[in-house]
């Protein structure tokens, strides 16, 4: 079955620097927040769907750890061991949505770009998705502009 592209697509560019320092300068916020923020453009551009509860999880997630780390609640071993899973699932959320969004945008390109070449050089590297997730599909997304095709 072919994914038919339905809607307005719109990914901006953000330098990958500019998404480092969010990220060290968020204290790890801006990559669930870029999940969060970025997920009904994923949603138009493929087959593979996130739902609310999915691109809401892992910034809720981020926020909450962040507060107990603020408040020192984690030296109490019960809230420590919460504000660990939390951050287990929080990541675990981010991975699976990170694959997904790849996914999308391999299949928006494959359906827009006649070369097979194009996407299967758009996040080839499922390594690097599990490494790094957002920050490598918005590298990929900042290539594809640059190229036009996006």
């Amino acid at each position: 079955m072919t994914w038919m592209y339905e809607g307005d697509v719109r990914l901006d560019r953000v330098h990958l620097l500019v998404a480092i320092l969010l990220t060290w300068v968020t204290l790890g916020l801006y990559p669930a927040y870029w999940i969060y923020s970025r997920r009904g453009a994923f949603n138009a551009m493929g087959p593979r769907r996130v739902d609310d509860l999915l691109g809401i999880a892992p910034l809720g997630m981020a926020i909450l750890s962040l507060v107990f780390a603020v408040l020192g609640r984690s030296a109490d071993l019960a809230t420590g061991v919460l504000d660990g899973l939390m951050s287990l699932v929080g990541g675990v959320i981010m991975i699976v949505v990170s694959f997904r969004f790849r996914e999308n945008l391999r299949s928006w390109v494959r359906e827009r770009e006649r070369s097979p070449l194009a996407a299967d050089s758009v996040a080839k590297s499922g390594l690097m998705t599990f490494l790094f997730g957002p920050l490598y599909i918005q590298y990929h997304i900042n290539r594809l502009k640059d190229a036009g095709l996006l």
